[in-house]
C-alpha cells in the first residue's frame, strides 16, 4: 500500500485497514476490548504504552513505573527511566518522577513452565486481604527451593510498592536480554499478574526481544 511507503497514518485506506487488522485480533481474543497501537521502535511502544495508563491512572498522585533489577527498555525518557543500569539511567533521570525497581527473580535455565506453582499459588496473590494471607505465605514457603523464594521476595517487594500508591504501571520483560538471556518462570508471572489485578495496576509486558514468548 502506498502509506507505508510515504508513512501516511491518517488516509481513509489506513484507517480502514487498521479497523479490519484490530477486529480481527479482538475475534482471536474474543474480545471487544482489546485494542491495538502502531508504533515504529520497542521504546515507543513502551512510551506508548506507558503513556496510555498514565492518563488513565486510578490514582493521580502516581507518577512512578515499577521496573525489575537487570531491565533494559529503550532509549527514550520514560523507557530509559525504567532501565536498571544506572550509568545509562541516572544522567537522565527526571527528579520526583525516577522508576523503582523490584528483584527479578532469574532462573537458571530456559524451561520456564518447568517450575510447579504451590497449592494456592493463585489465590495468594489474588487475595492479599484475605485473614490467612500471612499463613498461606508460610505453606507457600514450606518446601520452597532458591528461586521460588525468589519469586516470594520479589512478589512481596511489589506488593509494598504499589500499596505506597506512587506506582502507576508495572513493566516487565518476560525474558531479559541485557548482558545475557536472562528467564523467569510461568510461575513468577502468573502471581505478578494476580498481584497487579488485586491492586488495580496495569502490568505491561515489554516482548520486544522474545517475540510474545516465540
Amino acid at each position: 500500500h502506498l502509506e507505508s511507503w510515504i508513512n501516511d497514518t491518517e488516509s481513509d485506506n489506513f484507517s480502514a485497514i487498521r479497523q479490519a487488522y484490530q477486529q480481527l485480533l479482538q475475534r482471536q481474543l474474543g474480545s471487544d476490548r482489546f485494542s491495538a497501537h502502531f508504533c515504529g521502535s520497542g521504546a515507543e511502544g513502551i512510551e506508548t504504552a506507558l503513556a496510555h495508563f498514565f492518563t488513565r491512572r486510578s490514582n493521580p498522585k502516581a507518577r512512578k513505573v515499577l521496573a525489575f533489577e537487570g531491565s533494559f527498555h529503550g532509549r527514550m525518557m520514560v523507557a530509559l527511566a525504567s532501565t536498571w543500569n544506572p550509568t545509562k539511567r541516572e544522567p537522565f533521570s527526571w527528579p520526583g518522577h525516577e522508576s523503582v525497581f523490584a528483584p527479578y527473580p532469574e532462573m537458571d535455565t530456559s524451561e520456564i513452565g518447568a517450575p510447579l506453582a504451590p497449592s494456592g499459588w493463585v489465590r495468594l496473590w489474588s487475595e492479599l486481604s484475605a485473614p490467612d494471607f500471612e499463613e498461606a505465605l508460610l505453606d507457600a514457603r514450606a518446601d520452597a527451593d532458591s528461586l521460588l523464594d525468589a519469586e516470594i521476595d520479589s512478589l512481596l517487594a511489589v506488593r509494598k510498592h504499589l500499596e505506597s500508591g506512587d506506582v502507576f504501571a508495572i513493566l516487565i520483560e518476560p525474558m531479559q536480554c541485557e548482558g545475557g538471556d536472562r528467564y523467569s518462570s510461568a510461575r513468577f508471572h502468573q502471581g505478578l499478574a494476580c498481584l497487579a489485578t488485586a491492586l488495580n495496576v496495569p502490568l505491561v509486558y515489554d516482548e520486544i526481544q522474545t517475540g510474545f514468548g516465540l
